[in-house]
């Protein structure tokens, strides 16, 4: 269970999100924006006004230094990544930045590629999971066999998405 502090930060990146939102839409004219989950019926929250994306900088260094007292050390984590990502996107519109920095400060991955002994330790790691599974052949076949098997056509997948969906929605 999350302690209320967390709760209470939580409530406060919310309105921080929603805020920068309207400022990215309102000077961007893009019409998905950045919170894709519309809260525009959900009354309880009220987005942060920013004039500017250095006055939305400001707000969300803030959060990014509360974020590393909060009692979950899983909380601390998330939300930490979250303000970096944000403050990176705030750089991004007001100057830009190089793509790897993208990269790296969107998605907190290194901006290279990954090292061949990670990448053969994983195709190793695959290959057992897939032979544990029952599929023959090297990675290429079991990888091509598993695909088979578990591929929707594409005239079913609004189906199938509707059905994990209610069942999702019955598990929570």
């Amino acid at each position: 269970m999350l302690s209320e502090t967390t709760l209470g930060y939580g409530r406060r990146m919310m309105t921080a999100l929603l805020g920068l939102d309207a400022l990215y839409r309102k000077e961007s004219a893009d019409g998905e924006g950045l919170a894709v989950v519309n809260l525009d019926l959900d009354r309880r929250y009220t987005a942060d006004s920013f004039s500017t994306y250095n006055a939305a900088a400001a707000c969300f260094s803030t959060l990014r230094a509360e974020a590393s007292s909060l009692p979950e050390a899983d909380r601390r984590r998330y939300y930490d990544d979250l303000a970096h990502s944000t403050l990176a996107f705030i750089k991004w519109r007001n100057a830009g930045i190089p793509f790897t920095s993208q990269i790296s400060d969107f998605l907190h991955v290194p901006a290279e590629p990954a090292p061949a002994k990670e990448l053969e330790a994983l195709q190793l790691e695959m290959g057992e999971l897939l032979t544990k599974m029952g599929y023959k052949g090297d990675l290429r076949a079991q990888c091509a066999a598993w695909e088979d098997q578990v591929r929707i056509p594409a005239g079913k997948v609004p189906e199938v998405l509707e059905g994990l969906l209610d069942q999702t929605w019955k598990r929570t």
